[in-house]
C-alpha cells in the first residue's frame, strides 16, 4: 500500500528551488506545498533560478490582462509580491491603483 504524504511549511528556509527538493527530502514527503514563498515569487519553481521580482509582476500582468482577472485581485496579487517595497514611491503609487490600466 502506498500513502501520499504531503508536506506544509518551511516557507522561512525556502529561497529557491533547491530549498524545496532539499525541503521535501529531509522531510521524506511525496510532496511539498509551498504557499507564502510562492505568492512572494512564484519564480520560485524555476530549476535554474528565480526571476526578478519585477520581471514576475510584469509577466503577470500581462496575463492578468490578456484573461480579463478583475483589478482587486490583480492588485492583491501583486500587493503579496512587493511586500515592503509597497513603503517606495513606485509601491505608494501603485497602492493608489484601482484599475488594470493603473496598475
Amino acid at each position: 500500500m502506498y500513502f501520499n504524504i504531503f508536506c506544509s511549511g518551511g516557507s522561512k528556509e525556502i529561497k529557491v528551488f533547491e530549498d524545496i527538493i532539499k525541503f521535501k527530502n529531509i522531510t521524506g514527503c511525496s510532496s511539498v506545498m509551498i504557499a507564502r514563498t510562492a505568492e512572494k515569487n512564484c519564480s520560485i519553481f524555476k530549476k535554474d533560478g528565480k526571476l526578478e521580482l519585477f520581471t514576475v509582476i510584469r509577466d503577470y500582468l500581462r496575463h492578468a490582462v490578456d484573461y480579463d482577472n478583475v483589478a482587486p485581485n490583480t492588485k492583491y496579487c501583486i500587493q503579496n509580491m512587493l511586500q515592503n517595497i509597497q513603503e517606495t514611491e513606485q509601491g505608494r503609487h501603485f497602492l493608489e491603483s484601482t484599475s488594470l490600466q493603473q496598475i
